[in-house]
């Protein structure tokens, strides 16, 4: 993503849930960051100038147009990815044969620290997939 992206959405918001700002207070921050009657670069538009907000306003909707195709690319690869049956994510840590296992040794009276060391999880993921009052 270029700088433009980061200029046209909300501060503090994450991924693709990102609120847009709009035209008017996107090109006052850069004209507030750069100053009325600076140049960027001194090759581009004044930002002060009816010219040069103009075209910060083509800038930031060139930038919210390839914001919009990542998402709906990303989303389409998605869709493709999920129709043989993949799902995302990480694969459970625990599995049908460990959780059997964990069951058993914690109702034999084996600590719940030795039982989730010796199935290579860690102790909230034990609990996590057998809860403490299943085994009490």
């Amino acid at each position: 993503m270029g700088h433009l992206d980061r200029i046209t959405q909300e501060p503090g918001v994450k991924g693709g849930k990102a609120c847009i700002r709009s035209m008017r207070v996107t090109v006052g921050m850069i004209v507030g960051q750069v100053g009325a009657g600076h140049t960027i670069d001194e090759t581009l538009a004044d930002a002060g100038t009816p010219s040069g907000r103009f075209f910060f306003h083509v800038m930031a909707r060139l930038a919210e147009m390839e914001r919009e195709l990542t998402v709906e690319r990303t989303r389409a690869g998605l869709e493709v990815a999920r129709q043989p049956g993949r799902k995302g994510g990480r694969k459970p840590k625990m599995t049908d044969s460990k959780i059997e296992s964990a069951k058993k040794l914690l109702a034999g009276g084996i600590p719940p620290r030795d039982v989730a060391k010796n199935l290579g999880v860690s102790i909230p993921t034990l609990y996590r997939w057998v809860p403490a009052s299943a085994h009490a």
